[in-house]
């Protein structure tokens, strides 16, 4: 990143990709939380969402017809993502999932979501059970409860009124506040 940006640009940058602000001067920090935006600095299930779209597309067109083997590689690219990310929370709650999805996928099985969350909450608690008292912890799974809770009952309620890609939108927008 240094070779492409500005040491500024760089180290944001850096932050954004793998949740880790220690390269950050403080004033820089600082000024990220007083205009409430130090949650774009942490990894959250869009950035690995983003990850597994990027290895999703390369492998499903070099590995066909080999299911188990393309979740295989998928769960451990990302698992070496989670690990780049050193293990936060959000980070980790999001791979569980993911791979939770990657699986349902390979066996040919839908996905559910709250058996999923519920799945890495479980899995998170098991190796850490201090965790439960972490405010991010707490947070992450709360919004992502929230997202697959009450954004469908939004979403239903928007969409008598306004046409779908407004009323989604919206209903996702007002769920995370």
């Amino acid at each position: 990143l240094l070779k492409v940006a500005d040491k500024n640009t760089a180290e944001i940058e850096y932050a954004m990709l793998f949740g880790d602000k220690s390269y950050l001067n403080g004033e820089l920090k600082d000024n990220y939380s007083s205009v409430g935006l130090s949650h774009l600095l942490a990894v959250s299930g869009l950035h690995v969402g983003f990850v597994i779209a990027i290895i999703s597309k390369t492998l499903d067109k070099l590995i066909k017809n080999k299911r188990w083997f393309a979740f295989g590689i998928k769960s451990a690219l990302i698992f070496l993502y989670l690990i780049l990310c050193n293990f936060a929370i959000s980070a980790s709650r999001a791979v569980i999932m993911s791979m939770v999805l990657l699986y349902a996928d390979a066996r040919g099985k839908p996905y559910d979501g709250f058996s999923a969350l519920s799945f890495a909450g479980c899995i998170l608690l098991l190796l850490d059970p201090t965790q439960f008292y972490d405010v991010g912890f707490q947070l992450s799974f709360m919004v992502v409860f929230g997202l697959f809770g009450i954004a469908p009952l939004l979403s239903k309620m928007f969409l008598k009124v306004m046409p779908k890609w407004l009323g989604e939108g919206l209903a996702v927008s007002i769920d995370r506040k």
